[in-house]
């Protein structure tokens, strides 16, 4: 029993930025992925469509932050310059990233060829056979995998939008159905049951059908218990761990999301209530990886801000300098806030579940209709740039 305890202390304490506590921590990528999506926000606002395709595009065509952000960074800076351009973000991206791994690719090939044929013609062979976008499968994989690449070609309009309209339904449903749960068990099931219906867009398996639902809270879509209940599940990873080394095998009298709370609140008892169900799953799959990840740090623009403009802030492109860190923070009673952490005492509430006990105001909000709590499709989130100012000076200037 003490070894998995040690080494799940071990993986948690390896991946946090601060061990003088524990808290539901951002995992690399998934920070990576909030700085894009914050400074988007900032740069040009954006809706819960766009917000949608982010989600969407990301666990569908990619399988690290690598490539992804390389090809956000190039959406960002065209749509400086032309800040008229259609939003589309699944295509944009996908275009984006499609062009640099075709670039990445036949540089390789390139490198690899050891024929006596001319350079050109052997670039130009590649150039022609590579496939075009259209049939081109994972367009945003790339090296340093954190799972096998689904082998799915990218999605098409009429395909977005159906995708979206589904994902954003389900999550309407889902903020009802979490508000209505009072026992982590069944918290834990209405999230699996999520995953499951995420899982049913094509090449949505059911690793990426929980990042789906995940990243979902994280953009404020639906409450931070999508994030902080992630169940333990038997696929990749954390299934190797708890057969390996926690003896789980799977019996007609056994459940696995009943297990799942009963070692998470022995943990809690250890420790304390930020010790959540996804640091349990996360320390898991990271025992568990055969080979580390590569993800991007500190190339993503700083936010700056103008002192003498009020309303808008906007990206320094030659400063690098600075990359915010996110952790969900419970404040040990289950009223969680996705924090924005940038060192020391430089911290900020970016989205949350309730202000109820809180003095310290969200950076971003959604507004919902409110006679039943949705989101519409055109709805903008909501920019309190005050919070962001609120940070130390330092931090926000070159």
């Amino acid at each position: 029993m003490i070894k998995w305890y040690v080494r799940i202390i071990i993986a948690l304490l390896s991946m946090l930025s601060s061990i003088n506590s524990f808290y539901s921590f951002i995992q690399s990528w998934y920070s990576v992925i909030l700085n894009w999506y914050i400074l988007t926000a900032l740069q040009e606002g954006i809706d819960v469509i766009g917000t949608i395709e982010i989600i969407l595009f990301f666990c569908h065509q990619c399988n690290n932050t690598m490539t992804f952000s390389r090809a956000f960074r190039s959406l960002l800076q065209d749509r400086r310059n032309n800040p008229k351009r259609t939003r589309n973000y699944y295509s944009e991206l996908g275009k984006r990233c499609y062009e640099i791994k075709k670039e990445d690719t036949i540089k390789r090939k390139l490198e690899e060829d050891k024929s006596d044929r001319p350079r050109d013609t052997v670039l130009n062979e590649l150039r022609l056979n590579y496939p075009a976008y259209s049939v081109a499968k994972d367009v945003g994989c790339g090296s340093h995998p954190r799972f096998v690449p689904s082998q799915c070609t990218v999605f098409n309009k009429v395909s977005v939008d159906a995708h979206v309209e589904t994902i954003l339904d389900l999550c309407n449903q889902m903020s009802t159905r979490m508000s209505r749960s009072h026992h982590d068990v069944v918290s834990l099931q209405i999230v699996h049951e999520f995953a499951v219906e995420f899982g049913k867009i094509p090449g949505i398996g059911p690793i990426k059908s929980q990042m789906m639902v995940q990243l979902c809270a994280l953009f404020g879509l639906v409450p931070l218990e999508y994030y902080t209940f992630l169940p333990m599940h038997l696929n990749g990873g954390p299934g190797k761990f708890m057969v390996n080394e926690m003896g789980w095998h799977k019996t007609a009298d056994k459940n696995l999301l009943e297990w799942n709370v009963q070692i998470v609140t022995e943990m809690q008892t250890l420790y304390n209530k930020e010790f959540t169900y996804n640091m349990f799953e996360n320390a898991a799959c990271e025992i568990s990886r055969r080979s580390p990840p590569d993800d991007l740090h500190f190339a993503i623009p700083s936010i700056m801000i103008d002192p003498n403009d009020k309303k808008s802030a906007f990206l320094n492109y030659t400063n690098q300098r600075l990359q915010f860190f996110f952790r969900v923070d419970g404040n040990r009673s289950n009223n969680w806030r996705l924090q924005m952490y940038a060192g020391g005492k430089n911290k900020i509430a970016v989205f949350g579940n309730s202000r109820i006990g809180r003095k310290d105001p969200f950076m971003m909000s959604w507004t919902r209709a409110q006679s039943n709590g949705r989101l519409a499709r055109s709805t903008k989130v909501n920019i309190n740039l005050n919070v962001l100012r609120s940070l130390d000076k330092s931090i926000l200037s070159s």
